[in-house]
Parts: C-alpha cells; sequence; structure tokens
C-alpha cells in the first residue's frame, strides 16, 4: 500500500469559516504554535471571499468518535469545531488559485499557480506534534500541524488529498493538471556558508538543521506532484 492509498485514522479536511470570530481564534493560536506570521486570519478571509484561496482544517473526530491511537491526552485540552459533527482542529492547510508573495515588492511566482487556473499552489501545512514544529515547510509559507499528530502521516495525506480535490471547483479549478509546492533549497541550511547563517540571523530565527526537500520528493515518488488526472 502507497501514502497515497492510505488515510490516517478518520482524518479529514474542513474548509475554514473566517467569518466565525472563535475559528481566526484558533488558527491565531496555531499560528503562535508556528511562531511566525500570526495575524493572518483577516487577509486570508478576504482571499477566500475573493475566490483566491481556500484555506482547510486538518481534523479529527471529537468527544467519544476521538481515534484512541492519537491519544487521549493530545486531543483532551484540544477547542473543538461545530459542523455536521464536532471535529478537533489539528492543522491547517491552503489550495491556492494565485501565489502570494510575503515581502513587500515582490511579484507573484506565476509558475506556481497559473491564471488559467491548469496549475495550483499548495501552501499553509501545519499538523500538531510533540517533538519540533515542522511548521512553514514551504519556504515563507504558513503549512502545519499540531506537534502531537507528526507522526502518523497526516500531513503527507493532507497534501495528497488536496490534489485529488483540486479539480473541484468549490476550492480549485476544473482546469486543473498540476499542483505545485515551493520550499527552501537545502543550501538554506549549511552551517559552514555564512552567507547563510547570516541570512537566518538576519530574521531572528535559528537555522534549521536540514531541509523539507527529501520530504517533498518523497510526496513527489507517491505521486502527488505529478499531474492531476
Amino acid at each position: 500500500m502507497t501514502i497515497r492509498d492510505s488515510q490516517p485514522s478518520s482524518v479529514t479536511l474542513e474548509p475554514m469559516n473566517l467569518d466565525d470570530d472563535s475559528e481566526c481564534k484558533i488558527l491565531r493560536a496555531q499560528r503562535v504554535i508556528c511562531g511566525w506570521k500570526i495575524d493572518i486570519a483577516a487577509k486570508c478571509r478576504k482571499q477566500m471571499h475573493e475566490g483566491r484561496r481556500t484555506l482547510f482544517w486538518i481534523t479529527l473526530p471529537a468527544g467519544k468518535n476521538a481515534p484512541e491511537r492519537y491519544g487521549s491526552q493530545n486531543v483532551a485540552d484540544l477547542p473543538t469545531l461545530a459542523r455536521d459533527t464536532a471535529v478537533i482542529p489539528i492543522g491547517h492547510i491552503s489550495l491556492d488559485r494565485e501565489d502570494f508573495p510575503e515581502a513587500p515588492g515582490m511579484e507573484p511566482v506565476t509558475s506556481l499557480a497559473m491564471p488559467d487556473g491548469s496549475c495550483l499552489t499548495i501552501t499553509t501545512l501545519f499538523v500538531r506534534t510533540k517533538s519540533v514544529l515542522t511548521c512553514s515547510i514551504f519556504a515563507d509559507r504558513h503549512a502545519q500541524v499540531l506537534p502531537e499528530f507528526r507522526k502518523y502521516g497526516i500531513a503527507t495525506w493532507a497534501m495528497l488529498e488536496l490534489e485529488r480535490m483540486a479539480q473541484d471547483p468549490r476550492y480549485g479549478s476544473t482546469n486543473c493538471r498540476a499542483v505545485a509546492i515551493n520550499t527552501l533549497s537545502e543550501r538554506h541550511h549549511d552551517a559552514s556558508n555564512p552567507d547563510m547563517v547570516a541570512m537566518w540571523k538576519s530574521i531572528g530565527r535559528p537555522m534549521r538543521p536540514k531541509g523539507t526537500t527529501g520530504w517533498c520528493v518523497l510526496c513527489r515518488n507517491t505521486s502527488f506532484l505529478h499531474p492531476v488526472h
């Protein structure tokens, strides 16, 4: 069985409702855990209303339906969302119809998201784990899963699921033939390179020991980066 064929137990993607203040607060709390781009709810809400991006919660069932494999201690104190059944947001991810440069003056990278919808881009992946956060794994993006849940393949599954959903006009485009991601090259994690050491120091963050290129290649080998069929 491949990663593409398997789904972590009971995990689902639920579109965010950033018109709900409680969901904005949950998003901010997860961004605080991430450590950067904390106050993004208002900007993301506007982009969602304009049809330029769709943010999703990565969720587990709440209450008695919570899967035991993830540990009751991991979900006991987490907030819940009101959906058809209550769910627990353990992370978030975004499918974007445009590239949204974070730095002022930067131009969008059109190869990440094409105006005709033939290529969309996945950003904003966050999954919660007990270990060091794998936050903003895509360059300067905001894509995450809470730390407690980072050993179950949830992040990989979420990316593969967005590929499957990319041709759904509610979230992506019927024209979509490929999805793209953007991540730092391994040279940005070379502690022997004084330019890279200076770069991390300039943004006030410690250099990470390694990047995510290898993980992205693993995803590609499961065909997540291949053209959408």
